[in-house]
């Protein structure tokens, strides 16, 4: 699919419960900090419980609102799309740590429980699972016919961007390749 990418950048986070709204709908947010994790599910009109966090997000289907924060340096953006054709975008499914087991998520490989904002219970071995947009520059319509101008186009990096877009569990007969 084709789109316009948008990325605006802010050095305060005074704007997050002013854009929060246009993720969309319903929306989970993660804060990380260097003792702790956490991942919730958000809707409209609900604050984002922001404490001494070093990064986060707030995501939904419509937008991204992500942020880093070292002491005084706050680092914010806004990342969403419209239609166009600035961008090619596709849909990914990333796994989340963990699968279903004993009434839990549980990943062996960190060898712990691993906490989302689900209820249970789910099939055995299913899997968190993020929906992801990612953006690529839109391919030229017509490519250069001089060599260096050529090159030029292919060297530059195609892979610009990406934020997540929603949440789900999926068994796992539904797992992605």
């Amino acid at each position: 699919m084709k789109v316009n990418l948008t990325i605006d950048h802010y050095s305060s986070l005074e704007k997050l419960q002013e854009l929060a709204p246009t993720i969309g709908d319903y929306g989970w947010y993660i804060l990380q900090s260097y003792t702790k994790l956490t991942f919730e599910s958000w809707t409209p009109g609900t604050i984002v419980p922001i404490g001494d966090e070093h990064s986060g997000t707030l995501f939904g289907a419509n937008a991204e609102l992500r942020w880093t924060r070292e002491n005084d340096n706050v680092d914010f953006w806004h990342i969403r799309h419209t239609e166009g054709a600035t961008h090619e975008m596709q849909e990914r499914p990333y796994l989340g740590w963990g699968y279903w087991e004993n009434n839990r998520f549980w990943e062996p490989e960190i060898d712990r429980e691993v906490k989302y904002p689900v209820q249970g219970p789910f099939p055995r071995k299913a899997r968190p699972q993020f929906l992801v947009y990612e953006y690529r520059k839109a391919k030229p319509v017509n490519f250069p016919t001089d060599s260096s101008e050529l090159q030029n186009v292919l060297n530059q990096p195609t892979f610009e961007a990406y934020r997540l877009a929603g949440f789900t569990v999926k068994s796992a007969a539904q797992e992605p390749e």
